[in-house]
């Protein structure tokens, strides 16, 4: 963070931050009843109007659930559909490496069923 930044909040608007200390006709600008506070502690930590509060447990599980399905989608397009989605790639593989490939996408698809999900998350080996 920037010796620069400047964080503001106001009861209609929410906060806000800005890159630089904003000068008089900015500040003069904002609705009144805007206040300066201090820079957003991290990712999820909200403004009440007088203090930051922490994430809630569910947030914090919903943005380590995204990530998770954010990579498990990664895998998909990236490693799985250019096997499974090709034709000709699948009918040259032996019916065992087909059965893998099955597999391999089975488990990518249910990881958000498994347990510890998402939190501990035991990522299925890529077939070779």
């Amino acid at each position: 963070m920037k010796d620069n930044h400047r964080g503001f909040y106001h009861p209609d608007i929410g906060y806000w931050e800005t890159n630089e200390p904003p000068d008089l006709n900015t500040l003069n600008s904002y609705l009144d009843g805007t206040t300066p506070v201090s820079i957003q502690p991290s990712e999820g930590y909200t403004y009440n109007g007088t203090d930051w509060v922490a994430p809630t447990d569910q947030w914090l599980y919903d943005l380590e659930a995204s990530r998770v399905r954010l990579t498990r989608k990664y895998l998909l397009v990236r490693k799985v559909d250019p096997v499974v989605s090709n034709n000709l790639r699948w009918l040259e593989l032996s019916l065992d490496k087909q059965e893998e490939w099955r597999v391999y996408r089975r488990a990518l698809l249910d990881l958000p069923e498994s347990s510890g999900f998402p939190h501990t998350v035991t990522w299925p080996t890529e077939p070779t």
